[in-house]
């Protein structure tokens, strides 16, 4: 759900690209690449969110080239989306807080996020190679 503060005019869903002069005056264009359609929707939600104080003229998506384009009145953040899969980690200076950060990852939930990958598979794929 959009939060009611955030302006959008259009929506476009189409490869071809975008007549500037029929969009709107002194707008800032900024996009993000390698964006499945599947992920669409969470990357729109993220940006939108993080800049809750911008009109979004017009939002296009490119199926072809898997491009967000964003169209708005002041330049936006995209911080948010870039960084949403860094986890920062405390240093580890004793056992108990090593077996407390262990007990945390095994108890939180299943990441079900396409764009990540367990150290697990990389070290079976490894293995795998290593055997071959």
């Amino acid at each position: 759900m959009i939060p009611p503060r955030i302006t959008i005019q259009n929506i476009i869903y189409q490869d071809t690209v975008l007549s500037l002069k029929d969009l709107g005056k002194n707008l800032k264009i900024t996009s993000i690449s390698n964006i499945e359609e599947f992920s669409l929707e969470k990357c729109l939600k993220t940006i939108l969110e993080a800049n809750p104080n911008v009109t979004f003229n017009t939002v296009q998506y490119s199926r072809q080239d898997k491009k967000v384009y964003f169209y708005t009145n002041n330049e936006i953040s995209t911080k948010e989306w870039e960084d949403r899969n860094v986890l920062t980690y405390n240093k580890l200076s004793s056992a108990q807080l090593i077996l407390e950060e262990v007990k945390k990852i095994l108890v939180a939930e299943k990441n079900h996020d396409s764009d990540c990958i367990s150290i697990y598979d990389i070290a079976k794929l490894m293995k795998e190679i290593h055997y071959k």
